[in-house]
């Protein structure tokens, strides 16, 4: 018995080659033979959604409905099942896929409004548990940024070290190409496009329809102040210019995870009097004052607030319209600017996906407060009411109250249709 366990262990723990720490010059490489690993977030995300199908149902007179597999996919969702709600999943997905092609949803504060019981934490649940399994397959596959650094301060905080040099974990899970400079961008961009593999191209627009036969490279957002002054210092130090510096970077595998707050941020606001800006943007971390000697050094910055947890990934704000004002505007600037700015820092690019979540009461104080004008004119609400269709009503039941859900050693047969 040991031994079969002990091998299921292996298996389980066992990584692939992907997993494997890459130069700079090994993904760019790599990105030439599948150019989707730089997608931003909402192309993933959107992809994701898709990879289980879609059905389409036409009535005659009316839109076509489109029912996604995905959310009722335990492969994916694990337990977080959501049955009916289709005309706010339809919502969700035309949100994340107008965002996709850079288009006006990606600048909007998205939230889900419906009373308690309608599934939408739930939901978000749902998208987080299958973004942490997404980004283990292959079909998930994106990389992400680690700084070198000679600074013996930092030590530490390394994730490993290499013939002298320490490799730390960028702190917003910075996407690689990020750290190309803003001038020579489009240039870079046109040549990766240009060497991409036609064949492995053409293979993925086949298998992903939705991007209309076109998928570009592209960068968009910044690093963060940190990792800035990580890579200037770096070369300064090294006395190296940055194409030199290029052949220390390193980048790893990313993998979304909510309970380490990889790439996955999660918020509760508590009452409006205690609602601590730190938790959202971060705080000072007083423990390297006496190293760095002043609250404004870019290192001293903690970077553990949600919105830097999800600043290329993903936030879920629960109850978002309990924010106070100057919360909510935080969130606005995050999602319509593209950056937040903590006290006393510089600010820090936000290139994630915000999705938050009330009920109606508070959506009608928020209506009902004029002082919210212009957030609420960028703000796209979803609907989700509770489910009043037979059939998926059956569908919660048989899913929640099942014989094989509840190990009833009596069968209950009857127990959904009662219900």
């Amino acid at each position: 018995m040991r031994d079969r366990l002990v091998k299921i262990l292996d298996n389980s723990m066992a990584e692939d080659a992907s997993y494997k720490v890459l130069s700079f010059y090994e993904y760019l490489d790599l990105i030439v033979k599948k150019p989707w690993v730089t997608r931003d977030t909402f192309q993933l995300l959107h992809d994701m959604i898709l990879s289980r199908g879609v059905e389409h149902s036409l009535t005659a007179g009316k839109p076509v409905k489109h029912r996604y597999s995905f959310f009722e996919d335990t492969e994916m969702v694990g337990p977080f099942i959501v049955f009916g709600q289709q005309k706010a999943k339809e919502n969700v997905v035309e949100k994340i896929d107008n965002a996709s092609r850079g288009l006006e949803a990606s600048k909007r504060l998205w939230i889900l409004l419906g009373p308690p019981g309608s599934a939408k934490s739930r939901s978000m649940d749902g998208i987080k548990t299958a973004l942490n399994l997404y980004s283990r397959s292959e079909a998930g596959l994106t990389y992400t940024l680690l700084l070198p650094t000679v600074d013996e301060r930092l030590k530490d905080r390394a994730l490993f070290e290499e013939d002298g040099v320490y490799y730390l974990q960028s702190p917003l899970c910075e996407r690689p190409l990020q750290l190309i400079p803003h001038q020579t961008r489009t240039a870079f961009c046109e040549e990766l496009n240009a060497s991409v593999d036609n064949e492995t191209m053409s293979k993925f627009l086949q298998e992903h329809p939705h991007y209309d036969n076109v998928f570009k490279i592209n960068v968009s957002g910044n690093m963060s102040p940190y990792s800035q002054y990580i890579i200037e210092d770096f070369m300064k130090t090294k006395g190296i210019s940055f194409t030199e510096m290029l052949d220390y970077i390193k980048v790893k595998r990313m993998v979304f995870d909510a309970r380490t707050k990889t790439g996955i941020g999660s918020y509760t606001p508590r009452d409006e009097k205690s609602q601590e800006a730190g938790s959202l943007v971060g705080n000072i971390d007083y423990s390297l004052l006496p190293r760095f000697g002043s609250e404004s050094h870019p290192l001293v910055h903690d970077y553990k607030g949600e919105l830097c947890a999800g600043a290329n990934g993903f936030v879920e704000i629960h109850e978002i319209l309990k924010l106070s004002d100057k919360f909510l505007y935080e969130m606005l600037f995050a999602t319509q600017d593209r950056f937040f700015k903590p006290e006393g820092q510089p600010p820090i690019s936000f290139n994630g996906v915000i999705i938050g979540h009330t009920n109606f009461h508070e959506f009608n104080m928020f209506m009902g407060n004029e002082s919210f004008e212009a957030l609420r004119s960028r703000t796209t609400f979803i609907e989700m009411p509770l489910s009043v269709n037979f059939k998926d009503e059956e569908y919660i039941y048989s899913f929640t109250y099942s014989n094989a859900a509840r190990n009833w050693e009596q069968a209950r047969k009857h127990m959904c249709h009662t219900a």
